[in-house]
């Protein structure tokens, strides 16, 4: 963390995980376009899928709900999944304590704005892609934080995999069972190809009804929420700081002119899109302040009885 934000901080780690891209491209450079590396690549004790390809690197997380943990843009050396975590501080304590005498070193932190304690809130999981989720047919869902409503979330289950590689794409099927809170089956076939990724979901419920929605939660990041040509491909162009919901949506684009990038998500059938900004409350030299890490998109569809099938793709756009 550090005296001045530290990790909170993303254009710290961006620089970071940017300078690690390159490193990446020179040590590989002359390699085979399309590589893959199965192992605890960071020490967790679960094993990862690293995937590369000229465009993409792209890291699977099995033992982790199946999720994606990064989404590298090689050519534009960013991360699109580097959106940091809400978790607790032991200084969130002195939220909203103000010194009633003259200042010193030892009083609380000045607050940036007034009501940064209504931020405070900690995530179940870590801010990855591919989250996913069974949810009653009714009500809104929360797109940051949508899993205290839900009857089931995967994000810390084990999914079995199986790893093809091909000359020009890699192919990761994941599957988990589950018996509560009805049994249930879940495939999620994920392609990596160029500068996109394609997930296919099938659901299965043998035997049972299957009674609700399910959802997927993408935590995305460019380099700004509220800046100049930092926007959502929707009526109006939101910006990538913004909250709203969309019924009956097929596909979206976060835009950075700044950056020159793009993340088009597509799926199919249609779905209902919710969005909203993952922000910390992090202490810096200057006091309390709120930090934008990211964006959360949650998709989510009507189930039929005996389960359900949905795609989704996201690509890299350079503009």
């Amino acid at each position: 963390h550090g005296v001045f934000g530290g990790c909170y901080l993303p254009h710290l780690r961006r620089a970071v995980k940017s300078a690690l891209l390159e490193a990446e491209a020179h040590v590989t450079a002359g390699s085979d376009p399309v590589e893959v590396t199965e192992g605890d690549v960071n020490g967790d004790g679960r094993d990862e899928v690293l995937v590369r390809t000229p465009a993409l690197a792209v890291t699977v997380n099995p033992g982790r709900g199946g999720t994606l943990s990064e989404i590298g843009a090689r050519h534009r050396r960013h991360d699109l999944a580097d959106v940091f975590g809400r978790r607790p501080e032991a200084y969130h304590t002195q939220l909203g304590v103000a010194a009633v005498t003259m200042r010193s070193i030892h009083d609380p932190p000045s607050e940036k704005e007034p009501g940064l304690q209504r931020l405070l809130a900690y995530d179940r999981f870590p801010r990855v892609s591919l989250l996913d989720g069974l949810f009653a047919a009714d009500g809104e869902l929360d797109a940051v934080e949508p899993w205290p409503a839900s009857r089931l979330a995967l994000g810390a289950s084990s999914f079995e995999r199986r790893v093809e590689r091909h000359a020009e794409a890699v192919e990761v099927t994941l599957h988990h069972h589950t018996t509560e809170p009805a049994p249930l089956s879940v495939d999620k076939h994920l392609t990596v190809r160029g500068a996109g990724l394609t997930v296919r979901y099938r659901l299965r419920a043998p035997g049972a009804t299957l009674d609700g929605r399910w959802a997927v939660q993408w935590n995305l990041a460019l380099s700004a929420g509220e800046a100049p040509g930092r926007y959502l491909s929707l009526p109006g162009l939101p910006s990538l700081g913004s909250t709203g919901r969309v019924h009956d949506a097929g596909e979206v684009t976060l835009v950075d002119e700044w950056l020159g990038l793009g993340a088009r998500l597509t799926w199919s059938p249609g779905a209902e899109l919710a969005w909203g900004p993952v922000e910390t409350v992090s202490v810096s030299e200057s006091g309390f302040e709120r930090i934008y890490q990211g964006l959360a998109l949650l998709l989510s569809w009507p189930l039929a009885d005996d389960g359900g099938q949905m795609t989704i793709s996201l690509e890299v756009v350079e503009r």
